[in-house]
């Protein structure tokens, strides 16, 4: 369905938007799955000033400082692209979150800590800065230098709100484009 309303001629944003909005979570996690490099391009363009994309769209501030709130995401890797976003707020009034990606192959490339902002209507997930401590239950926060620097050293990636719960990403480094991916925000 995602994949047909992106595939013609003139792509409606608010439609799309209006039908993901009334999709229950796992069907809304599987649509977006289907989504692959071509589509997501589509997807990342056609969202571009739809509306605005904020820190409290990552994580409602409903939620306790300290809370992760988990994104399902797909990427337009080759191989490994399922994957999660993990976000917190640090404090209640943070102007920031920290966050960090969970998926298979953590124990290679690391989990790839980062800070998130708000930057005029969209979310930029910044991996060259890290959290700086450890909250309790996350993995060991370090930077994101050595062997995980390959995946997310230098990375920057913008954020542009899809609907309600869906986001549209790319991942830039110094730059260069290092492909895009769409992230669901999980648990309402």
């Amino acid at each position: 369905m995602l994949k047909e309303l992106l595939s013609k001629p003139s792509v409606d944003i608010a439609d799309i938007s209006a039908t993901l909005d009334a999709l229950d979570e796992a069907t809304l996690v599987n649509e977006t799955r289907t989504l692959g490099l071509k589509e997501q391009g589509v997807l990342y363009k056609a969202a571009k000033g739809f509306r605005q994309w904020t820190l409290e769209d990552m994580v409602p501030s409903i939620n306790p400082a300290g809370k992760l709130v988990f994104h399902a995401g797909k990427n337009t890797l080759p191989a490994f692209s399922h994957f999660q976003k993990r976000f917190a707020r640090p404090t209640p009034e943070s102007k920031e979150l920290w966050g960090f990606n969970e998926h298979t192959f953590r124990f290679v490339t690391g989990p790839g800590y980062f800070l998130a902002r708000d930057s005029d209507g969209e979310v930029l997930v910044d991996y060259n800065h890290v959290p700086p401590s450890t909250p309790a239950g996350w993995p060991k926060v370090h930077p994101n230098t050595g062997l995980n620097s390959l995946t997310y050293g230098k990375m920057i990636d913008t954020l542009r709100g899809v609907s309600r719960r869906v986001s549209i990403g790319h991942a830039d480094r110094q730059g260069k484009s290092m492909g895009y991916f769409v992230l669901v925000r999980l648990g309402g």
